[in-house]
């Protein structure tokens, strides 16, 4: 038995981007290319579950560069990539947990999946995520101004959070950092890229990760500072 989110297409779909006799269902570019990697069986296209994920997810990022995220619903998405509504709600909730799934899956794994975290430095990683977020910066514009509690940034935050607490359990046993300590740091990182992401300054992804290392400095001298008597500075 076909899952839930499979969709019949004929063969004659594939040459006929606007649709076919046969499906009367209207299909972007970007539908015909998805279908293209379906294995038609018997006329029958069984989509992968990730194909289909992939194919909801460009049809947003493209309705996002063309109007504002609030006008968008799921009956645009669905019919821009030529998919069904069923299809959509199969795999999410709402348009901002698709959105949540496309940083998931282009870069959200990949900051978390580190198991030399020990070894590696960490700027390099800081500077993957800001490469990502300048790149799909158009993208990211909209979603970071949604606001609530399944909003993007909310999500944004979380996965950052989780990225430190993984980073300091590496730490010596007398260096371990709280949830505060790695909430701080996560509200820092991700207030910061979204006011760069927002501002269209036109700063590069390594001229801002330059600044940002910058802080880091400035806190170790504060804390050296801190290490002595107030007396011994000209305050």
């Amino acid at each position: 038995m076909a899952g839930r989110d499979t969709e019949r297409f004929s063969e004659g779909c594939l040459n006929n981007p606007k649709g076919c006799p046969s499906c009367a269902v209207p299909h972007s570019c970007t539908a015909v290319e998805t279908m293209v990697s379906y294995h038609f069986t018997g006329g029958i296209a069984m989509p992968d579950s990730t194909i289909t994920k992939k194919a909801l997810a460009q049809a947003l990022k493209e309705l996002m560069r063309e109007m504002p995220i609030e006008k968008i619903n799921v009956a645009f998405i669905c019919q821009r990539c030529g998919m069904k509504r069923q299809s959509f709600y199969y795999h999410f909730r709402d348009k901002y947990h698709l959105i949540n799934w496309i940083f998931d899956s282009e870069i959200g794994a990949v900051l978390r999946d580190s198991p030399d975290a020990a070894q590696e430095d960490p700027w390099d990683k800081f500077q993957q995520l800001c490469d990502y977020f300048y790149e799909n910066r158009v993208f990211y514009r909209s979603a970071l101004q949604v606001k609530g509690q399944d909003s993007f940034l909310v999500h944004f935050q979380r996965s950052v959070f989780s990225i430190f607490k993984h980073y300091f359990s590496f730490l010596p046993a007398d260096g371990k950092c709280d949830e505060f300590t790695a909430n701080f740091f996560a509200d820092a990182i991700v207030c910061c890229i979204a006011r760069w992401i927002l501002s269209r300054n036109g700063m590069l992804p390594e001229e801002f990760t330059r600044n940002v290392k910058q802080l880091g400095a400035v806190i170790r001298f504060a804390e050296q500072r801190s290490s002595f008597p107030a007396e011994s500075f000209d305050l």
